[in-house]
């Protein structure tokens, strides 16, 4: 039986950081990766993977990469681990020992229920090489009409890339149609007027998004027709994409006896289970929310990869600094041509928790003077406790700048800043090509707005909304 110092369940955004990142950091390390297929999409690009005109080959995960680096590589299952010998199990009967385990078995589609799943030209949208491949050749066909069901990132972005990007997915031009059951979209990560943003940006390039509706059926005798909505109005339809709700893919870590709950397996802040040497990660974990502590569902590679670099460090005991302990969702997308970003609590959330808060708005152009080119409004929403410490903040504008400042407000929330730290204390570069100016900096300008609020209402406060 052969050993390897690490071994890595799963190829997904955590797997194969994992297994990179144990190769680079420690190359005296032997490092097994063991994967479902060698032919994994990059999730994150599956809405451009299906909608796009490149092969899809050019948006798989890059193995060889990993291979070049020395991590080996199993195309098998795992099936059982035996924590107690160190011991993992595959499908194929390969039986490996490890000094290491890494458990990354991402996420599952949930299931969805309504008449006429069966049809043809239903699809629910997952990693499955093959079935993406399908997919990817049915909605490539002009005039096609396709109902694209969900709320989030995916859905719209999805959406987004079938009504066509230039140069990248308008080869063919098909008639789309988002069928949302929340009440407004993106409501997850962005609050109601930053999605009305991008609701009018998709409504600009001929989508057609219905919000707060459910599908009744999906219409059709042996192949799809259309959908009928519970509102009583039927949409026609070629093709129905279903974008599932994702959940922990945790069946491994309850046959290896780890503690698991509904919401993924429990691990402390190093991804250390209750097993010696069994560590976990991505999207199959438990996540602690950065500010209350509590469990809270996200779902997103950035954080499944640095869950990724925690649990290789924590091999070798490497400490982290408390301020890292939470997780704090960061995410950006671009609808059309806005970029968004968001990063820790929306309103929406914060009010659901409870949570007290100030809002700071401003808007600027990222150039001055603001006629030089490549000029765009930007603008900034932030959210602070009433001691001052940032919370969250909403980005959005037509240029690319608009995901650095969300990285930069969730590195000043890592960094615990408060409300004066942006105000007097952000250092940072300007220049008139490139940047807004340093009198107009929204992120400076956004926290003066909060604080002036505080001052004026005596702390009590909240959003003007």
């Amino acid at each position: 039986m052969k050993r390897y110092d690490v071994v890595v369940v799963g190829g997904g955004a955590a797997g194969f950081t994992a297994a990179l990142t144990a190769r680079m950091l420690y190359p005296e390390l032997s490092v097994l990766m063991i994967t479902r297929s060698d032919k994994i999409p990059i999730v994150c690009a599956l809405p451009y993977a299906i909608a796009g005109n490149r092969p899809l080959e050019d948006y798989l995960m890059p193995y060889n990469y990993a291979s070049m680096l020395g991590v080996e590589i199993l195309v098998d299952e795992v099936v059982g681990v035996d924590t107690e010998n160190r011991v993992v199990k595959t499908r194929n009967g390969v039986e490996v020992s490890f000094g290491n385990l890494i458990i990354a078995t991402g996420s599952k589609p949930e299931a969805y229920k309504v008449e006429g799943m069966e049809l043809q030209g239903v699809y629910v949208l997952g990693k499955d090489y093959d079935k993406v491949a399908e997919l990817r050749k049915v909605v490539n066909r002009d005039g096609i009409r396709v109902v694209v069901v969900g709320s989030g990132l995916t859905t719209i972005e999805l959406a987004d890339a079938l009504s066509g990007i230039p140069g990248l997915t308008d080869h063919v031009k098909r008639r789309v149609t988002v069928i949302s059951r929340r009440r407004y979209i993106l409501s997850r990560y962005f609050d109601n007027e930053f999605a009305e943003i991008a609701e009018k940006e998709l409504a600009s390039k001929g989508v057609k998004i219905y919000t707060n509706t459910r599908i009744k059926r999906i219409l059709g005798e042996t192949s799809v027709k259309g959908v009928e909505l519970d509102n009583g109005e039927t949409v026609e339809a070629d093709i129905v994409i279903i974008v599932p709700t994702w959940v922990p893919d945790t069946e491994l870590a309850v046959k290896a006896g780890l503690d698991v709950l509904r919401q993924g397996v429990i691990v402390n802040d190093y991804m250390q289970t209750g097993k010696p040497y069994v560590y976990a990660a991505g999207d199959c974990i438990v996540k602690r929310d950065f500010l209350t502590s509590g469990m809270r569902d996200i779902k997103l590679a950035t954080l499944a990869c640095e869950e990724a670099r925690r649990a290789v460090s924590a091999i070798k005991g490497v400490a982290l600094s408390p301020s890292r302990m939470g997780r704090i969702p960061v995410t950006v997308t671009r609808i059309g041509n806005i970029v968004m970003g968001a990063a820790g609590y929306i309103e929406t959330h914060a009010l659901n928790q409870g949570v007290s808060y100030i809002v700071g708005r401003a808007k600027a152009v990222n150039r001055h003077p603001v006629w030089f080119p490549g000029g765009c409004e930007v603008q900034v929403k932030l959210l602070f406790l009433q001691d001052g410490r940032l919370i969250g903040g909403q980005v959005a504008g037509a240029c690319n700048e608009v995901a650095e400042i969300t990285n930069t407000i969730a590195v000043a929330m890592q960094g615990s800043l408060r409300i004066e730290d942006l105000i007097i204390g952000l250092q940072h570069g300007s220049h008139p090509l490139l940047t807004y100016s340093p009198v107009m900096h929204p992120l400076i300008n956004a926290a003066i707005d909060a604080y002036m609020k505080m001052k004026g209402c005596g702390c009590q406060g909240v959003s003007n909304l």
